[in-house]
């Protein structure tokens, strides 16, 4: 597992490569399904959780939105319900089911066919 130190002039390290790191490089290594841990440099803590969610939330503010309004709110209203842990785990079924399947969505997007990658989506689901 690589291990990245989070210090307090929130710069990341990469102790395998023996180099500074961005937030663009952690999104690469999350991309490539590198196995990561982030520490924070003074407690040794994991930290992977927060920073992955920082990352996330700055990626949202500068990029196309992956999560529309609509949806956190969802996601929002479930925090302090006891059906948080199974919307938890239903959320991440949901996006290893899409990476399962997404080698066959972008065959499918690439050919030509009048569909829209929207509509391909809704077909897989049905299909899962």
């Amino acid at each position: 597992m690589k291990i990245i130190k989070k210090y307090p002039n929130r710069r990341l390290y990469d102790s395998d490569l023996s180099k500074y790191i961005t937030q663009d490089d952690v999104k690469q290594y999350a991309r490539d399904n590198v196995l990561f841990r982030i520490e924070d440099v003074k407690t040794n803590s994991d930290i992977t959780h927060s920073v992955l969610l920082q990352i996330i939330g700055d990626s949202e503010l500068t990029s196309f939105n992956t999560f529309s309004t609509d949806a956190l709110k969802q996601i929002m209203r479930y925090y302090d319900d006891p059906l948080h842990s199974a919307l938890s785990l239903y959320l991440e079924r949901c996006l290893e089911k899409f990476a399962a399947n997404e080698a066959q969505l972008r065959e499918r997007m690439t050919t030509f066919d009048a569909k829209s990658p929207l509509e391909l989506i809704e077909e897989l689901v049905a299909t899962a």
